[in-house]
C-alpha cells in the first residue's frame, strides 16, 4: 500500500512538472511570438514588443520595450512607448482557460500626443481606427463583439494599473511650446471576471483606456495654455492701453 501510494506521488509530481513545462512552452510562444501581432490585429495599430522574462513558478512575466507605432502623418516613429510591462499571474491556469492575470501593470509609459497643422492629434486618428473596428451598436454605448482572431486564448485580468505615465504634448506644428505632464495614476474596472474574454478584446480594453486618458489629459493642457495665451494678450492690451491714456 505504502509503495502504491509513493507511485502516486510520483506519478503526480511528473504529471505537474511536465504539465507546467508544457504551459510555459506555450506561453513562451504566445508572448514572444504572437502577442504582438494579435495587440496589432485587434487595435489595428503597429504594435513591437522587446524581451519577455517569463517566471512561471512565480508567476510573474515581465516585458520590455513595447511601443505603439505614430499613425501616417506624424513626425514621431512612436506615439507610446514603455519599458516595463509587469503581470502577476496564477500559473496553475495556464492549463486551462481563462489565463488569470491577477495584476497588469503599465510602469512609467512615455505617451506623444502630436498635433498637426490641422489641429488633429494623433491620439484621435489612433481612436477613430479603434472605433471604425469595433464601433457603436446604434442607439447604445456598447461596441460591437470583436471577432476571434487568430488567437482563442482567454484571459481575467483583476486589478489593471498605469502608473508614473509621462504625456508630451507637441504642438510645434502650431507654433506652440512642447509640454510635459505627469499624469496621475490609471486604473480601470476587472476584466474578464469571472468567465474570462477573449486576449484581442482585453487588448482593445487597455489601449483604448490608455489612449482615452491621453486625449484627456492633453485636451485640457491644450485649453489651459489657450487660457493663458487669451489672459496675457489681454494683460498687454490693457498695459497698452495705460499707457496710451497717460501719454495724453
Amino acid at each position: 500500500m505504502k509503495k502504491l501510494l509513493v507511485g502516486l506521488l510520483v506519478f503526480l509530481l511528473v504529471g505537474f512538472v511536465a504539465g507546467g513545462f508544457v504551459a510555459k512552452q506555450r506561453l513562451d510562444q504566445f508572448l514572444n511570438n504572437d502577442l504582438a501581432p494579435l495587440v496589432s490585429e485587434s487595435t489595428g495599430l503597429q504594435v513591437d514588443i522587446g524581451a519577455v522574462a517569463l517566471d512561471l513558478w512565480s508567476g510573474s512575466i515581465e516585458i520590455a520595450d513595447f511601443t505603439i507605432a505614430n499613425p501616417t502623418g506624424y513626425s514621431a516613429d512612436s506615439a507610446v512607448r514603455f519599458s516595463t510591462l509587469k503581470l502577476s499571474l496564477v500559473p496553475m491556469t495556464l492549463l486551462n482557460q481563462p489565463i488569470h492575470l491577477q495584476e497588469f501593470l503599465l510602469a512609467e509609459p512615455a505617451v506623444l500626443v502630436e498635433v498637426n497643422s490641422a489641429y488633429r492629434t494623433n491620439i484621435q486618428v489612433m481612436l477613430d481606427e479603434l472605433e471604425a473596428r469595433y464601433p457603436r451598436n446604434s442607439g447604445t454605448s456598447e461596441v460591437t463583439e470583436p471577432e476571434q482572431g487568430s488567437s482563442d486564448v482567454k484571459v481575467r485580468i483583476d486589478a489593471f494599473t498605469i502608473d508614473g505615465a509621462q504625456l508630451t504634448l507637441d504642438a510645434s506644428a502650431l507654433n506652440q511650446p512642447s509640454q510635459s505632464i505627469r499624469l496621475p495614476a490609471l486604473s480601470i474596472e476587472p476584466i474578464g471576471n469571472p468567465d474570462g474574454v477573449l486576449a484581442n478584446e482585453a487588448a482593445r480594453i487597455i489601449v483604448l483606456a490608455l489612449l482615452q486618458d491621453a486625449k484627456r489629459q492633453a485636451t485640457q493642457a491644450l485649453k489651459d495654455a489657450a487660457e493663458e495665451r487669451a489672459k496675457e494678450e489681454l494683460e498687454e492690451r490693457a498695459r497698452g492701453l495705460l499707457e496710451d491714456i497717460f501719454k495724453r
